[in-house]
């Protein structure tokens, strides 16, 4: 028996028709099944999620505040032999980047059985009857969580309560398996030219290129660069006009009474959609401004290190310099990265160089960086900086809109996004969110505004901040237009008379590998992911079919690519990353498939005019 070939389950997975669904719906039969049990481990209930987790009998006692019994130190679950690699790789996509698949002891309880949809577990026998010394052992696969134990419940998991309360969820619905649905009817090979199916509902739009006219596109104009400015539909700009009419129509009653009450309203909904205390919520222009703002507000003492990486967004990199500059005794460290990587090894190298450090004081963390556009690990980031007692900031400026986001459970010190891009919000506006327990830190708003309170030169109520003091700094910082911020609501609605959220990011992440997978092959080159698809959300990166060589060459290339582009109604942005160009391609509601052919074409045409010597004309 390899343990390649065994998976001990403990959760959704013992149930046979949840199996079924993520490793396909004819793959019980060449299977075998028993009942097992793991030691020394414990499982606990997942902040709002009907799945659970194991984690060490130790981790198991911090979070409970105390020694576990016998009982709660030992897992019953399912021994699962006959596995292959392919279904593995399915099950590691379903479960996700909050797990790590290792390998563990399990103790047999009884011969196995052919897998099938009638199997269920044994009823639960306790430990102090069970003679464990003359029971068998076998290695299996089992997936550990790993995404920090402020995310579990101080409670234990029963399998019982799942399949009394929750079960009906989980083989009635379809959410908990798009992605792997998906990957599993191509084989774990994409198909290129195959239209991406999705989901329908009654009165719902179809996505793709019969929605353009829902936007303002010249005819001829193929957009998939939505990543870089984002693009407003009829509906959001007609909002965003009318909030303008509504102002001149009476200046003083509109920024002096009408603003306020609406800009609450627009505060709670981006509330509700990230999962976070309003009163930690504020608008800002942008994500850099955000940035700059916690930033310039930390007070930095001798030894402080920052921490960036090689491919942070260049304005926030630039910012972290100059807080360097004007602070000569904090050091800056810069976490090189070259991509395709996996995320194990950006955790690992993010954590070496905390780890190294002997005054961490904040790291700037990509949620999604921008060039190239791949996803991080950041909620596990998160995690590595609270154990260094590091502050974490998020530069999530492409992550509203285009991923699920939940700051409660999350929990970053502070995080940033613009609603002008995947959000649909007229640019440009974006979102920055403090928790209560940092806001004392952000004293200034920029700019300044009339409610700061000095320290040294206090007002006569005294310096005690209030506790709206956060959002009271940024309810006016100045005399500004409100429109781009106050039709974020027309935005979300317009998302909502989509199918939601979860349809237009199904859509454009499916959209977003399928693709890239097609440019790929139109270019013969390959796409920047890895093997378990963890890179790509909704922006997918290819390689340009262009010879290495010397950096000076290769971004008077690219200025040639991108001008070119330009002139043929076409953008995605090239950049150099590792000695080779790439593009940056975004998949959005108003984007089929045939989008990425035509722009392959003429990709295909613009890389011969180089490689024929035009860009030196």
């Amino acid at each position: 028996m390899f343990a390649e070939e065994t998976a001990f389950f403990y959760g959704t997975l013992v149930v046979p028709a949840i199996l079924a669904r993520v490793i396909g719906p004819s793959s019980l039969s060449h299977l075998k099944v028993q009942d097992a049990i793991l030691l020394d481990h414990s499982r606990h209930h997942v902040r709002d999620a009907d799945y659970p987790a194991v984690v060490s009998k130790a981790d198991g006692a911090r979070l409970l505040g105390r020694e576990l019994d016998a009982e709660e130190s030992s897992v019953k679950g399912a021994l699962v032999t006959g596995l292959n690699k392919e279904e593995l790789r399915l099950l590691d996509i379903f479960e996700g980047d909050e797990y790590v698949r290792t390998v563990v002891d399990v103790t047999l309880l009884n011969p196995p059985v052919p897998a099938s949809s009638s199997w269920s577990p044994c009823p639960v026998t306790p430990l102090s009857s069970l003679h464990l010394a003359s029971l068998s052992n076998a290695k299996a696969n089992i997936y550990i969580w790993t995404a920090g134990i402020e995310r579990l419940e101080p409670s234990l998991w029963s399998y019982t309560d799942f399949v009394r309360e929750k079960l009906h969820r989980w083989t009635d619905g379809q959410e908990e398996y798009g992605e792997v649905d998906r990957r599993r009817a191509m084989n774990g090979k994409i198909e290129h030219g195959v239209p991406v199916v999705e989901k329908h509902a009654e009165g719902w739009p179809k996505l793709g290129r019969s929605l353009r006219s829902e936007f303002f596109f010249d005819p001829d104009y193929i957009n998939l660069n939505h990543g870089s400015y984002g693009s407003c539909p009829r509906a959001v700009m007609a909002a965003f006009r009318a909030l303008q009419d509504q102002v001149e129509a009476n200046p003083d009653r509109f920024l002096r009474s009408t603003y306020m009450p609406l800009l609450v309203d627009i505060r709670r909904r981006l509330a509700e959609l990230v999962k976070c205390d309003m009163n930690e919520l504020v608008i800002v222009p942008n994500a850099t401004q955000g940035v700059n703002e916690v930033l310039r507000n930390l007070v930095y003492e001798e030894g402080d290190e920052l921490f960036g990486f090689s491919t942070s967004y260049n304005a926030c990199w630039q910012t972290l310099k100059y807080i360097a500059d004007r602070n000569p005794e904090v050091k800056l460290t810069i976490i090189p990265l070259t991509f395709p990587c996996t995320h194990v090894s950006i955790l690992e190298a993010f954590e070496a160089a905390l780890k190294a450090s002997k005054r961490p004081r904040i790291a700037m963390i990509d949620a999604i960086a921008s060039n190239p556009g791949v996803r991080f690990p950041w909620p596990q980031m998160v995690e590595i900086c609270r154990k260094y007692e590091c502050l974490s900031l998020v530069d999530a400026a492409h992550e509203i809109g285009q991923q699920p986001v939940n700051l409660a459970r999350d929990n970053p010190d502070f995080w940033i996004s613009n609603c002008h891009k995947w959000l649909l919000a007229h640019r440009g506006v974006a979102v920055l969110q403090v928790p209560k327990r940092n806001q004392h830190v952000i004293r200034s708003s920029i700019p300044t505004n009339h409610t700061y309170i000095s320290s040294r030169f206090p007002p006569p109520a005294g310096t005690q901040l209030p506790d709206d003091y956060f959002v009271l700094n940024h309810s006016w910082t100045g005399t500004m237009d409100w429109s781009p911020a106050l039709s974020i609501g027309a935005a979300l609605d317009f998302r909502a008379k989509l199918g939601g959220e979860e349809r237009i990011t199904e859509y454009c992440h499916n959209l977003a590998v399928e693709g890239g997978s097609l440019l790929a092959q139109i270019l013969d080159t390959d796409v920047m992911d890895n093997d378990a698809g963890e890179l790509t959300a909704n922006m997918v990166n290819i390689r340009l079919p262009l010879a290495p060589a010397d950096e000076s060459t290769m971004l008077a290339q690219k200025a040639y690519v991108e001008r070119r582009m330009l002139e043929s109604d076409f953008f995605t942005p090239v950049f150099l990353h590792a000695g080779k160009l790439w593009i940056r391609v975004s998949a959005q509601v108003w984007v089929g498939i045939e989008d990425f052919k035509v722009a392959g074409g003429r990709l295909l045409g613009l890389v011969k005019e180089v490689q024929d010597g035009a860009w030196k004309k």
